[in-house]
């Protein structure tokens, strides 16, 4: 069988570096037009970036956050205090992540419509996203949005491999990264449930009718599993968080 995977390789992957380069330039280009590039406030932006740095300070701190509770996915979080030394002074750095990010994600959203729509059409809606504002102002500030669309398009260069006789190192990724998205956008659980009732639907049809739904539902059973993985750690940590606060 003909590995899914490999219409990654030689071309389509140069012309994926080429629209990367593109994208960070353009974002490094917004980043560096804003009034303050390195400054805590974004014209453009504010959603969420304030109660991400105070999270990461936190975090950074080794105090609690919101009471010690899980109000929030904690992925951003966690993700913003590894990445910054908690001082004004590396927020520059910060968004030169973000926009680093922004531009991984503009070269796999290539790889994943050159997987199912061809060469033509990932070229034209490649350059359309790379060019996008929307997302070159979510590139340039610290949120969960760019770093939720990383994981979710990343897991979508795996689409046609996972759909035709997954092998288990792509099950794995797969459900690695929709974990990991869920730990930054809790409701990414109800696609992620979306998404796999469609794959054991087509992993029925896809094998022998005799052996079909049991086969299905094995495939079915290791996702699941594997996609609970990356979450198990904070499940775990939330339960002993909830137990403290119920002492106090």
């Amino acid at each position: 069988m003909p590995d899914p995977l490999g219409k990654y390789s030689g071309p389509a992957i140069r012309i994926g570096l080429l629209f990367f380069s593109l994208a960070l330039a353009l974002r490094l280009l917004f980043l560096f037009s804003l009034p303050d590039p390195g400054g805590s406030h974004n014209p453009y932006y504010s959603g969420d970036t304030p109660t991400w740095l105070e999270y990461a300070r936190a975090i950074q701190a080794s105090r609690p956050f919101d009471l010690g509770l899980p109000l929030r996915p904690p992925g951003v979080a966690y993700l913003v205090a590894l990445l910054w030394n908690g001082q004004e002074s590396g927020l520059l750095f910060l968004k030169l992540a973000w926009s680093f990010m922004g531009a991984i994600t503009v070269a796999l959203f290539f790889l994943a419509v050159l997987s199912s729509f061809g060469l033509r059409v990932a070229a034209v809606a490649t350059l359309a996203v790379s060019a996008s504002t929307g997302l070159m102002i979510l590139s340039t500030s610290p949120n969960n949005e760019t770093p939720y669309l990383l994981l979710v398009i990343g897991s979508f260069t795996l689409w046609e491999a996972i759909r035709k006789r997954p092998r288990l190192h792509v099950l794995l990724i797969w459900a690695t990264l929709h974990g990991l998205a869920c730990l930054i956008r809790a409701e990414h659980v109800l696609f992620f449930a979306l998404v796999s009732a469609y794959l054991a639907w087509t992993w029925s049809r896809s094998v022998d009718p005799r052996a079909a739904w049991k086969i299905s539902l094995g495939r079915g059973a290791l996702l699941v599993m594997l996609f609970a993985l990356p979450l198990l750690p904070w499940q775990l940590h939330i339960f002993t968080e909830i137990e403290r606060f119920n002492r106090t």
